[in-house]
């Protein structure tokens, strides 16, 4: 199995694009739509969609809790779709989510301003003025996401496997670039690396799941690490019984057979508002 992680700029008619590369190499295309809806229905309340979905959240915003759940059924959607299928992933910082994980290629689609300016005016009227600041925004929106929930450099092109001028080369040559790409990552041995990476993940986020939002157990710092079938959890907490519940609750996750605690047991602990 093998995924496509796309970056974009804004103007690039990357939804488009991204939809015939997966057509293209025979993957399943996820776009913003697909991957909120998958969000919701795994719990994601809607409303933090508009706060923190590929925009750079506002200060109060960025205190909230909303934000944690954001992140978690982000990486609860995108994991979950990697187990699944073979993938084309538009947005929503999957190019460094999977940056670790073998089989991935990371994209980004480029153009210079003046040539995407001329692709979104129509969409303004005509009016370039609107249709620059439009873009402008966009582009500061997904900068700013990436720096906050990552801490990475959107415009970084180390970031990336490979970065594309759209204006400069042809869609068909592009598809065949990736197409080529695709074939290359495609290994016997590359796919049970992937496999095994996207398994130990997809548990690992599905124990956060159970312990924290499905059972509401107050552990702080909570994070789940998991090599094969033995889960390792970390966190802090100043009851033991709410240790030993969540190692419990660890354990009914499908494919852990053992729970190891790394969490902190500290006496009195709370958090400072």
């Amino acid at each position: 199995m093998a995924l496509v992680c796309i970056a974009r700029e804004e103007g690039i008619d990357a939804q488009r694009i991204g939809s015939a590369i997966a057509q293209e190499i025979g993957f399943d295309f996820f776009d913003k739509a697909k991957l909120e809806q998958l969000m919701i229905d795994l719990g994601l309340k809607p409303g933090a969609l508009k706060k923190y979905d590929e925009v750079k959240p506002g200060f109060w915003a960025s205190l909230s809790e909303e934000r944690d759940d954001y992140l978690h059924y982000l990486e609860y959607a995108l994991y979950k779709t990697a187990s699944l299928q073979d993938s084309v992933i538009l947005g929503r910082g999957a190019h460094v989510i999977f940056s670790n994980c073998p089989g991935v290629i990371t994209l980004k689609l480029v153009a210079p301003l003046h040539w995407r300016l001329n692709q979104v005016k129509n969409q303004f009227q005509g009016d370039e003025k609107k249709a620059l600041q439009y873009i402008k925004q966009t582009d500061e929106n997904r900068k700013g996401f990436t720096r906050y929930f990552f801490n990475i450099d959107w415009s970084d092109a180390a970031s990336y496997s490979v970065t594309i001028n759209v204006a400069t080369v042809s869609e068909q040559a592009l598809l065949s670039i990736i197409k080529t790409m695709t074939e290359e990552i495609k290994t016997k041995e590359a796919d049970k690396a992937f496999s095994l990476y996207i398994s130990n993940h997809y548990k690992a986020v599905q124990i956060v799941d159970t312990v924290i939002y499905k059972h509401g157990i107050p552990i702080n710092f909570f994070e789940a690490e998991v090599q094969g079938d033995k889960a390792i959890l970390h966190g802090v907490s100043s009851v033991e019984p709410t240790i030993e519940r969540a190692l419990e609750l660890a354990k009914t996750v499908p494919g852990i057979n053992s729970v190891e605690n790394a969490i902190q047991l500290i006496q009195d602990y709370t958090i400072m508002p």
